[in-house]
């Protein structure tokens, strides 16, 4: 009897969470990856998306494709849906991915669909640091980030304008650089056309922040849960991220209605997707942060530990066409966190844990996730970070209540023992 053939599934510029998850995945469902590219986010400097998804067609052509994915924030999932589109297998569509990345025109789909979700906002001239013509003038102090970025670079409170001319002036040279594949993208495949090298300005907006996640199939979504997001004090630095949240339920129930109206109303269909919002307790207001129209790979093993589906499988069901079974309350853990190894000052790391160390913690704590960044010799500021601190590692660990996760995050910082020095 001749052997049924294994579904096979792309992965457009895999990250290491999708290496690692997906080998779990493999062991327990039969499908094939096909890796396809790498992440460029940070080298974007000549990358030529049209170069990208012309080879990307020619080299994945030859395979049986019955699904693409991608979890990458910038490009890759927009050329992820490119292809999906192309190959005829289930993906949100370009454009829509396209105007949620593009924070401007995500502003102005969000007033139209949840306005009294979405901050007062304008748009800021990168080279003057004034408003643009034509663009309301808000108040100091507001927020300020690039209209294309990510993991907040350039995000930032500004109090006076000289504020404002010291970010752009500081901004400026990378956003074109860093805008030019959206800028490419939107020119094809979205009905807008303007460009994505600006700042936007928003009103300053306080309260609980939390990540809202979920998927949209056929048309409706189904949002998975609510994480909570905490800062270090007096800064926007995460310190972790805690799931199921702790916001009253009836508040979760609106930021949910929220998520589900924007999402079904821009048209995005057949992805996962997460909505950063904030919840300001004095007045009950809700306001949108931000649109991702993509999974958070960072939690997908905190929906597991909860609810006992990762993230990973729903995103596999949708790409292979098939409707996602999602109930909560059926992991092994009461809550999940990730906690982020982090510190405010440049250092020079001297010793990073090895293997043995990671595979100790392992033993006993056999469902965390462990990631480490950085080598011996290299300084904290080489590599990717926030531009306000300086992130060395992440920790993913379920517990029975946040107390017993706090002790067993504990346990690890004390065995894990980086060491830095001066720089």
């Amino acid at each position: 009897m001749a052997t049924k053939p294994k579904k096979k599934i792309a992965v457009i510029c895999p990250t290491h969470r999708d290496i690692r998850e997906l080998a779990i995945l493999q062991a327990l469902r039969d499908f094939a990856v096909i890796w396809y590219g790498d992440d460029v986010s940070e080298r974007l400097e000549g990358f030529s998306v049209f170069d990208f998804l012309s080879v990307a067609r020619s080299r994945l052509s030859h395979e049986d494709l019955s699904g693409i994915i991608s979890t990458d924030d910038y490009p890759g999932s927009i050329l992820g849906s490119v292809l999906a589109r192309e190959f005829n297998v289930s993906a949100p569509r370009p454009e829509v991915l396209i105007a949620c990345q593009h924070k401007l025109e995500c502003r102005h789909l969000g007033r139209r669909l949840v306005p009294e979700a979405i901050p007062a906002f304008s748009l800021v001239d990168p080279i003057s640091g004034d408003f643009v013509a034509g663009e309301a003038a808000l108040s100091f102090p507001f927020f300020v980030k690039p209209v294309k970025s990510f993991f907040s670079i350039f995000a930032s409170v500004v109090s006076n304008h000289d504020d404002m001319v010291r970010i752009a002036k500081h901004a400026g040279p990378t956003l074109k650089e860093f805008a030019a594949p959206l800028n490419q993208l939107a020119e094809r495949y979205a009905p807008f056309a303007m460009h994505a090298e600006y700042l936007l300005a928003e009103e300053l907006m306080r309260g609980v922040q939390v990540t809202v996640e979920g998927y949209v199939w056929n048309g409706k979504a189904t949002i998975m849960g609510v994480v909570d997001s905490v800062m270090f004090p007096g800064t926007i630095s995460f310190r972790q991220f805690v799931y199921p949240s702790g916001l009253p339920g009836c508040v979760q129930a609106k930021m949910s209605d929220i998520a589900a109206r924007f999402m079904e109303g821009i048209g995005f269909d057949n992805g996962l997707f997460n909505i950063e919002m904030m919840y300001d307790e004095r007045d009950g207001s809700i306001r949108i942060i931000e649109v991702n129209p993509r999974m958070s790979s960072q939690f997908a093993d905190l929906f597991e530990k909860v609810d006992g589906v990762n993230s990973y499988e729903v995103l596999l069901n949708i790409a292979l066409g098939q409707e996602p079974m999602y109930a909560r309350g059926k992991g092994k853990h009461t809550v999940a966190v990730s906690h982020v190894l982090r510190t405010f000052s440049d250092k020079k790391i001297l010793r990073v844990p090895d293997k043995e160390h990671e595979d100790a913690l392992l033993k006993r704590f056999p469902d965390m996730r462990i990631e480490l960044f950085g080598k011996p010799g290299e300084t904290l500021s080489a590599l990717l970070q926030d531009g306000n601190s300086f992130r060395y590692g992440i920790i993913n660990l379920g517990g029975e209540s946040l107390e017993d996760v706090a002790w067993r995050i504990q346990e690890c910082e004390k065995h894990l023992a980086f060491e830095f020095g001066p720089l």
